[in-house]
Formats: structure tokens, C-alpha cells, sequence
């Protein structure tokens, strides 16, 4: 019995000992942010339809979540979620996250929501098919984690009437998108602080794009961006319109009819009779002769040189052309022999 007892105190002893030591081992501490240095602003609120598709809904938000300094473990879209509720401020609709782009997302950022006809209707939005107007309730809330916060913050923003685009029209309405989202990008270099080499602007001489560094962040925060608005960036796809064309004589015919009724017409159809053709070689053989008398006066007047006198001829041509003297086809011929000369004293061949 003593030696039970012995045994038992050991035990216990050993037990409180593994219990005391435990207690003193290092705890994993929660790394919990601040709240935000002051409310979260939303700077502006834009809303569009017709974007892609007809009856499709894009909203935009610029806001600013301010923080000083802000954290540096834990990124803005693990900390903060923005809900998108009905109109009766009760069913959500949608989630989105803030684009960890400067600074972890904190600060200065944009935030967007887009929904297809399909998407709205699937929804079932108390106001669907008259989704447009309607005063819905954007929500910021905090998350709630060892990480992040233990009692999450929330902050409400209604969407008014003012903040929908009056534009129907899809082209319109992406030229507008573009605007606004080059505005918001001009504002961000400001407001972050970014140097020359680093703005999400380019400015050329057609105009003002995004640069590397503005794609980045914005095909970020809004996703299908570039299809919402293309003319910001330098690369766009678009469709190509590749239906063959028909070709008609209809221009040919004017030309060929143009002196019908005309003394020019008799003189016309008695050069073919002359020749004994259907065609105006009278006329083709006279521009001809006006040619040759053109290149012939600047070599003797001018020298010897073989080609002068030949681009001062070239007009005689196109004139004779109008006048239905010269045929198209030959005009062409004549035209695309000139070219080959031309690039192959370019590319120095002769």
C-alpha cells in the first residue's frame, strides 16, 4: 500500500507539473487590426447599364478606407467585405473585395459590382425588371478572424437616383465608363503619390490611355474591364468586319454615259466606226499622243533623261479617265506598273 502511494503522488506530481508547464509555454497572440483612422468615404457612386449587353448593371466605387499607418499583414480584402443590398436594406445581393494593389488595398481604391440581365433576374431583386433608379444600400463591413477584428466594424451608404447614368446607348455609355475611370486614374496619382514613371495614366498624342501600371490595377479591381471600356487602353479587340465587298460597273457605266446626247458622243462612236472596234480607241490613242507630246517637250527642253516628263504625264491620265477616254482597267494597269517602279527604286532592285 505505501508503495501505491508513492506511486500515485508521483503520477499526480508529474501530471500538475506537465499542466504548469504548459501554462507558461508561448500562446500564438492575434495579430488584430485597427479600426479605420476615420469612417470610410465613398467619394463617388456610378452606375451604368447597357455596358456588354442590353439590361446589364455595373456599379462603380470610389472610396477610401484611411488608415495611418496602415497595416501591414493583413491585406484590405481579407479585412473588409462590401455587400450589395436590396432596397430593403435586408437581402444581399452580392460581395465584392477591394483590389490589393498599393499599400495592401488600404486607403484610396475601387470597388465594383456587375450583373448580366441573367444575373438580376436569377437574384430575384424586389424591383426586377425595374431594377434601374432604385435607391439599393451598399454596406462595408469588417471581418471577423484572429487576424482581423474581434468585433467587426459596418458602415452604410444608400445609392441615390443622381448616382445613375442617364445613357442607353452602348456606346455611349462605355465611352463614359472610360472617362470617368481616366478621371479616377488621374485623381489616384495624386492621391498616392505616384511619380512620373509609376501614374496609371499615358498621356500621347491621341490621347490619354492607361499605363502598364493603370491596366494592372484596374483589370484588377474591375474584372472585364477592358471589354467595358476599350478605348483606354492601348490594346483593344474588337470585331472585324470581314463581309467581301461587290463590286459593281455602275461607275464605269456614268462614266461611259456621261456625254450621251453630246457632240463628243458622235465623235466617240465615229472613232470606233473608223477603227472598225467596240471600244474608244480614238480616245485612248489622242491621251496617249497628249502624253507623249508631254514627255517628249520636258526631254527637249530639259535634257535627255529618260524618265522626265513621266509624272507630269500621269495627270493626263486621270483626267482622260473622267472623261471616259481612258478606260479604268487600263488606268489600273498603268497605275500598278508605276508602283512597282516606284518600290523597286525604293528597295534599290533597279
Amino acid at each position: 500500500m505505501k508503495f501505491r502511494g508513492i506511486v500515485l503522488r508521483g503520477v499526480g506530481l508529474a501530471l500538475l507539473a506537465a499542466v504548469l508547464a504548459g501554462s507558461f509555454m508561448p500562446q500564438p497572440a492575434k495579430a488584430l487590426i485597427s479600426y479605420p483612422s476615420s469612417d470610410p468615404q465613398l467619394i463617388q457612386k456610378d452606375c451604368y447599364r447597357h455596358v456588354l449587353a442590353p439590361n446589364d448593371f455595373l456599379i462603380l466605387i470610389y472610396e477610401n478606407t484611411p488608415y495611418t499607418p496602415p497595416p501591414t499583414v493583413v491585406s484590405y480584402r481579407e479585412a473588409f467585405v462590401w455587400r450589395l443590398y436590396d432596397v430593403d436594406g435586408t437581402t444581399e445581393l452580392a460581395q465584392a473585395t477591394g483590389f490589393s494593389y498599393r499599400t495592401l488595398g488600404y486607403g484610396y481604391n475601387l470597388i465594383s459590382f456587375y450583373f448580366s440581365a441573367a444575373d438580376l433576374a436569377t437574384l430575384g431583386i424586389a424591383s426586377y425588371p425595374d431594377y434601374w433608379g432604385k435607391t439599393y444600400v451598399i454596406k462595408l463591413s469588417g471581418t471577423f478572424g484572429a487576424s482581423t477584428f474581434l468585433i467587426p466594424p459596418n458602415y452604410n451608404y444608400p445609392i441615390s437616383p443622381a448616382n445613375y447614368s442617364v445613357l442607353t446607348d452602348t456606346g455611349a455609355v462605355k465611352l463614359a465608363i472610360a472617362q470617368r475611370l481616366i478621371e479616377i486614374a488621374t485623381d489616384l496619382n495624386s492621391k498616392w503619390g505616384l511619380t512620373t514613371d509609376y501614374e496609371l495614366t499615358y498621356s500621347s498624342e491621341t490621347g490619354t490611355t492607361l499605363s502598364i501600371y493603370g491596366q494592372a490595377f484596374f483589370r484588377g479591381a474591375i474584372y472585364g474591364v477592358q471589354g467595358m471600356a476599350p478605348s483606354i487602353f492601348p490594346l483593344s479587340i474588337t470585331n472585324v468586319n470581314t463581309t467581301d465587298r461587290t463590286w459593281t460597273t455602275t461607275y464605269i457605266t456614268d462614266l461611259e454615259a456621261q456625254a450621251a446626247g453630246f457632240y463628243i458622243d458622235d465623235a466617240l462612236l465615229a472613232g470606233q466606226g473608223f477603227f472598225d472596234v467596240t471600244y474608244n480607241l480614238m480616245g485612248l490613242l489622242l491621251i496617249l499622243m497628249v502624253c507623249a507630246f508631254v514627255v517628249i517637250g520636258h526631254w527637249y527642253l530639259g535634257g535627255g533623261f529618260i524618265w522626265r516628263g513621266m509624272t507630269e504625264s500621269a495627270p493626263v491620265l486621270v483626267i482622260g479617265s473622267r472623261m471616259a477616254l481612258v478606260p479604268l482597267g487600263e488606268l489600273g494597269l498603268v497605275a500598278a506598273i508605276c508602283w512597282l517602279y516606284v518600290s523597286a527604286k525604293v528597295w534599290k532592285v533597279i
